[in-house]
């Protein structure tokens, strides 16, 4: 009877020894779950921050690459608007010009002024059989200038002189000079252009 409870206690002790030990298992791998589920957490808190940075950094590239292209567009179209102006002011300057020169070609001064510039390259260069090209409305004066000059010219008609003065050519030695009204308003005009200050300045 004595053997028989001795038995009895054993198992109960085996049993309760058993169950400690099963708890103790438990409780451990409880607090190891839960250590994983906040390292877990952790790692997808990081993975989200890492995405919503990665997100926010493409929208700047967006937000500075459109910045730049509205820009350079802004910069496209004042500086088309400049060169409209500017067009505008020298058109506008140089008809005027254009007019009074085209006016003072009709003037009895005129004739001296052409003679005389004939004159002077004719004397300050060493020409050979010089030619001398004029407008079509300037051919009235062909025969006076062959008079009046010192040296034995040939007077021809040039179309691509439209308001006046001469160009003098001479194949004989290569020689061109161009005096034409023409090609001082060309002149004129660029450095007009270069010395308006008609440029374009962003900040």
């Amino acid at each position: 009877m004595i053997q028989e409870v001795n038995q009895s206690n054993k198992l109960e002790k085996f049993k309760n020894a058993v169950f400690a030990e099963i708890d103790t298992k438990r409780v451990q791998i409880e607090m190891e779950t839960a250590a994983l589920k906040e390292t877990q957490l952790e790692i997808n808190k990081d993975n989200q921050l890492n995405n919503m940075y990665s997100l926010i950094q493409n929208n700047i590239k967006d937000i500075k690459k459109q910045c730049r292209k509205e820009v350079s567009k802004f910069d496209l179209q004042a500086h088309r608007e400049v060169l409209l102006k500017r067009a505008e002011i020298t058109n506008k300057v140089f008809g005027d010009v254009t007019k009074r020169l085209t006016d003072f070609c009709k003037t009895a001064k005129y004739y001296d002024f052409l003679k005389n510039g004939i004159i002077k390259v004719l004397e300050d260069n060493t020409i050979k059989e010089p030619t001398i090209f004029l407008c079509q409305r300037d051919m009235d004066f062909a025969d006076k200038i062959k008079s009046d000059v010192t040296k034995s010219v040939l007077v021809l008609c040039s179309d691509d002189i439209l308001i006046g003065g001469f160009i003098c050519k001479s194949d004989k030695n290569n020689v061109y000079f161009d005096e034409t009204l023409d090609d001082k308003i060309t002149e004129q005009k660029q450095l007009f252009a270069q010395n308006s200050r008609l440029c374009l300045t962003v900040d």
